[in-house]
């Protein structure tokens, strides 16, 4: 690595405005992620005091995340946990039960 290299890699981040990002919990209203965490064995494990009730992340309040889980009940059943914007709420509820 040399002078030209770092150089080079700062006058990219001030062109691209790095700085601009969202801060921390909060995505544009544009983005949304799906994680799947279905088939994940969470509801087998037990600690000694009996299988757990419920699985959810520790921190649940980063904007534009859906998660994907297995219900408790075994049956084929989805969990989602989703936390967005409250502003995008209506187009994702229209796009969620559109027919393409």
């Amino acid at each position: 690595m040399d002078d030209e290299l770092v150089r080079s890699a700062i006058d990219y981040f001030e062109l691209t405005e790095i700085n601009s990002k969202p801060a921390p919990g909060r995505m544009p209203e544009t983005e949304l992620r799906v994680i799947s965490w279905l088939g994940m064995p969470v509801y087998d494990v037990d600690f000694g005091w009996g299988k757990p009730l419920a699985m959810l992340r520790a921190v649940s309040e980063r904007a534009g995340f859906v998660y994907l889980m297995d219900s408790r009940k075994g049956d084929g059943s989805v969990r989602v946990l989703m936390c967005t914007e409250a502003a995008i709420l209506n187009d994702f509820q229209r796009l969620l039960y559109a027919r393409f």
